[in-house]
């Protein structure tokens, strides 16, 4: 359990790793960037208060499900920055009030603030995926810079990855928690390993 808690607290305090880069250059950061080390600083705020609640007993899940609109902001206002086409813009700054309202209702109607959300954390997950596949399809349009020198590249990979990778385990873990309880855990064990493969691919965004 001891090896269990190092691997799990190392991989979730894993947003200082490109938070480090964010600050070390933050004079030459542009407006989408910005948003991303708010994400960035809103998830290492709420993964210490977790950590301090967890170890006294707490129920956690209700910060979880308060993040779920902090990080719409940040995000879809990051990626609507990126987008060059204004209808799509405007739908991703549409979408975050319209995710608030979804979320504040499954909140409010069925009660769930302190457990899981059922509709508002995969209709978040499947947002992120498809504003993160639309930037790198318009990222793999430019002609001037290299796939590999966009930052919005290495920053939507990494968002890609790993909401992408949550959907799959959520998915698995239905069937898994009927068939194999080991199986299970080892889904669950996986999520901190995607959270760290994506926040050191984070940096190739900072790398700027």
């Amino acid at each position: 359990m001891r090896l269990w808690n190092l691997y799990y607290y190392l991989f979730q305090f894993s947003p200082l790793i490109p938070l480090y880069f964010a600050f070390r250059h933050a004079t030459k950061l542009d407006r989408p960037r910005l948003f991303f080390r708010g994400y960035l600083l809103t998830s290492i705020i709420l993964t210490i208060i977790m950590t301090y609640l967890a170890k006294h007993g707490h129920n956690t899940v209700w910060l979880m499900n308060l993040s779920l609109p902090l990080y719409a902001f940040w995000l879809l206002s990051m990626f609507s920055l990126w987008e060059k086409n204004v209808t799509i813009r405007r739908a991703m700054w549409f979408a975050i009030p319209v995710f608030a309202a979804v979320w504040g209702l499954e909140i409010v109607l069925t009660g769930v603030m302190f457990e899981f959300t059922t509709y508002a954390r995969p209709l978040l997950g499947a947002l992120f995926i498809a504003a993160s596949c639309r930037a790198l399809y318009q990222g793999n349009k430019d002609t001037e810079r290299t796939l590999l020198d966009q930052p919005q590249f290495w920053i939507s990979a990494g968002i890609l990855l790993y909401y992408g990778g949550m959907i799959a385990i959520n998915l698995a873990s239905e069937s898994l928690l009927r068939n194999s309880q080991d199986g299970l855990f080892a889904a669950f064990m996986i999520q901190p390993a995607l959270n760290l493969i994506a926040h050191l691919m984070y940096v190739g965004g900072y790398r700027t």
